[in-house]
């Protein structure tokens, strides 16, 4: 009876019940519709009879693209759980007058609360119709956000995948009648017909002073400990992510801690600016707990995303660096050099060898992998190359077919094999190994003058001296090229690295930012609320509607001031410790977080 009353009474609430549901099932199965094909796409893929290096670069970007979305469905999940005890919450209500009613005639408790849901649940029915209609809709929205992002969904249709909808549907429904339960609660008369005793009311309201009274503190305290006993911890490299990051959230809590302090300093710095700076700080003081709470979640965001950036960039360095301090390089350049002018560079004394990166092949291996080979002429590689890097074998017999490889998950004598795009295969076999951490590392080296191109687009090509004089000589010995000095050629690859880095952590961070914005618009709207009083009081006290938005804005300002006043100091312990670690290295590359 009471299901049926929420049927026939309420039918614009269950409208717009009916419209949230449908809206988030379609977002959730559009979303994971996009998932599923590309889940799909890249296995229809991996089945190919010849794969290629195409192929397996489709297959990579697939993974990516998987990669992304599925933490785009994870924080989507996230948001809609948020929205479900919102939504829930205005449908309760809506339905408490009748529920007062039902209550009075003698409907028990959870009759009501279970009448409530049983009503609002048949239009969960019709929402897994309109999910189903909407969600190629925003699935196609979804693939070009996707496409402006610079990943590729060309392949990707945008058909319904009734599955990936009817699941997310199906998640909707019980989050929906969990959340319309719980919040029912109070609707049902827990405490709406018998008010809670006075006696209560005030212990619970004593234990919510003294817990904001001993919370901040402590937690400063605790805050504080933390990051002095992480500033003494020696940095190495089994410690550079755990140390830089727990520095950044301990420096963040204490800075949170002491952040009603600068709150308090700047209303009183603004009250003397007039009326509107008088309200101002008022409303400063009075609400400093809300606004330092306000500042904390934006500025977990920036100092985690920088953070992650300054560990992603400090450790790209150091092997970027590790790397080049393996060969005896005087100069470098991103172009080739033709052999000819290098054979004639040889005879007056000065070295040139190619440092060509050649994609062009797969290996065969499992998985079967794009093999990257390095290009170089063996006898002026050895001479670059500082002793011990070459582990096993010698340079000398790399030739042909005979190639050498990392010791790390290979030996001497092993047998490689590997095919081009027309299914050309090749053995390829063994005959030198190489120190991982070196600049030969990560690639099969061969000889560029006897081991064959599969295709010359793959090639990217570049090259590397050796001489006494030093770049000048090289700059006279071969002309053709523009070279430039190592510590240069590494500063350049840094910057384009961090440069990545940065990207990617922007990609990454980006679906958290909405979540986090979210929060952000729930904080502030219980700002606004709490603020509401002390409008109407200023408003009656004969303050102008701008002079009252003035000292709202000054608000919003301060809140601002705050977050950034602790994302920058929090992200300087990290980036102390991570500029130590590359000095320890002897890497002067200067780290610096975006922006500066």
């Amino acid at each position: 009876m009471i299901a049926r009353l929420v049927l026939t009474g309420h039918r614009r609430l269950l409208a717009a019940h009916l419209l949230a549901l449908s809206l988030l099932g379609a977002v959730l199965g559009g979303m994971l519709g996009t998932l599923v094909r590309a889940r799909d796409a890249a296995a229809a893929l991996r089945s190919a009879p010849l794969m290629t290096t195409h192929l397996l670069s489709r297959i990579s970007q697939l993974g990516g693209l998987t990669n992304f979305t599925t933490m785009v469905v994870v924080i989507a999940g996230v948001v809609a759980l948020m929205l479900s005890g919102t939504i829930a919450s205005f449908t309760v209500e809506g339905f408490a007058a009748a529920s007062r009613s039902l209550r009075l005639l003698g409907a028990p408790r959870r009759r009501v609360r279970a009448g409530l849901v049983a009503g609002v649940l048949p239009a969960a029915a019709p929402a897994l119709v309109a999910a189903m209609v909407l969600a190629p809709l925003v699935s196609a929205v979804f693939r070009m956000i996707l496409t402006v992002g610079g990943l590729d969904t060309r392949d990707l249709t945008a058909s319904p995948e009734p599955a990936a909808t009817a699941g997310a549907w199906a998640a909707l429904v019980v989050l929906d009648a969990l959340a319309l339960w719980w919040r029912g609660r109070g609707l049902a008369g827990i405490d709406a017909d018998t008010p809670a005793p006075r006696g209560s009311a005030a212990s619970r309201t004593a234990v919510r002073r003294r817990a904001r009274a001993w919370g901040r503190p402590l937690a400063g305290a605790a805050g504080g400990a933390v990051l002095i006993r992480l500033l003494r911890e020696p940095m190495s490299v089994d410690t550079a992510n755990a140390v830089p990051l727990g520095s950044a959230l301990a420096a963040v809590v204490l800075l949170w801690a002491l952040s009603p302090l600068l709150v308090r300093a700047v209303g009183a710095l603004v009250k003397r600016a007039g009326a509107i700076g008088l309200a101002t700080g008022g409303l400063l003081v009075a609400h400093r707990g809300r606004v330092c709470s306000l500042a904390l979640v934006g500025s977990l965001l920036t100092t985690l995303g920088t953070t992650s950036y300054l560990l992603a960039a400090a450790s790209s360095t150091v092997v970027q660096w590790e790397a080049a301090r393996t060969l005896r390089a005087s100069a470098w350049a991103d172009s080739p050099v033709p052999r000819d002018e290098a054979a004639a560079a040889a005879g007056a004394g000065v070295l040139i060898s190619p440092f060509d990166a050649d994609s062009g092949w797969v290996l065969e291996a499992e998985p079967v992998s794009t093999a990257l080979l390095r290009r170089i002429d063996p006898p002026a590689m050895e001479a670059m190359v500082v002793e011990g890097q070459v582990v096993a074998g010698s340079l000398r017999d790399v030739t042909g077919t005979a190639v050498a490889a990392d010791a790390d998950g290979h030996e001497l004598g092993e047998r490689l094999f590997m095919h081009d795009d027309a299914g050309n295969r090749i053995a390829l076999t063994v005959v030198a190994l190489v120190n991982p951490l070196s600049a030969l590392a990560g690639a099969l080296v061969v000889d560029d003058s006897t081991f064959p191109v599969a295709d010359p687009r793959a090639v990217v090509h570049s090259a590397c001296a050796l001489a006494p004089g030093g770049i000048d000589a090289v700059r006279r010995a071969a002309p053709s090229a523009d070279w430039m000095t190592q510590e240069e050629q590494l500063s350049r690859i840094t910057a384009r690295e961090a440069t990545t880095k940065a990207l990617t952590v922007a990609s990454m961070v980006g679906p958290v930012a909405a979540v986090v914005l979210l929060v952000l618009v729930r904080g502030a709207a219980g700002l606004a609320d709490d603020l509401r009083v002390q409008v109407g009081r200023l408003r009656r006290l004969g303050m102008s509607r701008a002079a009252v938005a003035g000292a709202l804005v000054g608000v919003g300002l301060t809140t601002a001031l705050v977050m950034v006043v602790i994302s920058g100091l929090s992200v300087l312990p990290p980036l102390i410790e991570l500029r130590g670690l590359l000095e320890g290295f002897g890497v002067d590359y200067p780290l610096t977080p975006p922006g500066g």
